[in-house]
């Protein structure tokens, strides 16, 4: 009978414990620019129990999700000030990453049909 209720309560401060770093982590995590590693140390929070928490927990997972989100438009809006800085680097990676539709890209993929023979002609060569 001891040892049953030794156990609940060990159960219950280890919940209640949990509980308490997960309310902590939120904060520290953004603090912490959404670095899952640095947030644990912080806290001394076991890996496993973060990734637990993900798993089983959807309230928690939004948040780190919603802060993920956050610290993406945080990089972006200071790629946009080095862009209205006239940053070449920032314009160059910005136009890499959005603007391939309108085709500003590093590589040309193109579609050859392996089925046939191909032959390759370079310049300078004569027949």
């Amino acid at each position: 009978m001891c040892k049953n209720t030794i156990y609940n309560i060990m159960k219950k401060l280890t919940k209640t414990r949990e509980k308490e770093l997960k309310r902590l982590f939120i904060p520290c995590f953004s603090k912490n620019l959404a670095m899952v590693s640095a947030t644990l140390t912080e806290l001394s929070i076991p890996t496993s129990a973060y990734y637990r928490w993900l798993k089983e927990d959807n309230d928690f997972n939004e948040m780190v999700e919603s802060i993920k989100i956050e610290q993406i438009c945080w990089v972006e809006s200071k790629l946009f000030q080095l862009i209205e800085n006239n940053n070449q680097q920032a314009i160059i990676f910005y136009l890499k990453t959005k603007g391939r539709s309108a085709g500003y890209q590093q590589e040309t993929t193109i579609g050859i049909d392996t089925s046939k023979n191909i032959t390759f002609r370079f310049g300078g060569e004569d027949d």
